[in-house]
């Protein structure tokens, strides 16, 4: 079933596609990592963390450094790294399947929940993003029981 959702597995931070793109060295924006750690495991800590700035400042390294870091602690549910030199990646057309699709891979819950809703709509893949974000990622989200650890998702424009 998860097939269906078409996903671009060259945008996860680990693929080889992105494993051009560097991540920090070592002792290297060690205060802003230290504070998405904090973050990350902060109960209190607010849904969503954005990082922002000019263009060329690292974030889009600071991002892939976080996700090396979330995969190894086991937090991180998936990764979507736009670029725009390549056309499955330069749009959000395939976002929310991917991220869906990732999900569904390291969560066995969140895999049932999806394959639920993909069983409901076969066609949930070519819904608009705001549907597709509804029903592949906010509902089975919602499914998790509290107190469930975090779980990580990170993309880059």
């Amino acid at each position: 079933m998860l097939k269906r959702l078409n996903p671009v597995h060259a945008a996860a931070y680990d693929s080889y596609e992105t494993a051009r793109r560097p991540s920090c060295f070592e002792n290297t924006h060690t205060e802003l990592l230290n504070t998405v750690t904090n973050w990350i495991h902060d109960e209190r800590r607010r849904r969503i963390y954005i990082l922002y700035g000019i263009a060329g400042i690292g974030k889009s390294t600071v991002a892939k450094t976080v996700a090396e870091q979330a995969a190894m602690n086991r937090v991180l549910g998936s990764s979507f790294f736009f670029s725009r030199n390549e056309d499955n990646r330069k749009t959000a057309k395939s976002f929310f399947q991917t991220l869906a699709y990732h999900l569904a891979h390291r969560y066995s819950e969140l895999s049932v929940r999806i394959n639920e809703v993909l069983e409901e709509d076969r066609d949930v893949a070519q819904r608009n993003p705001r549907k597709q974000f509804g029903l592949l990622i906010a509902k089975p989200l919602q499914s998790i029981r509290a107190g469930h650890n975090p779980i990580l998702i990170i993309s880059t424009h």
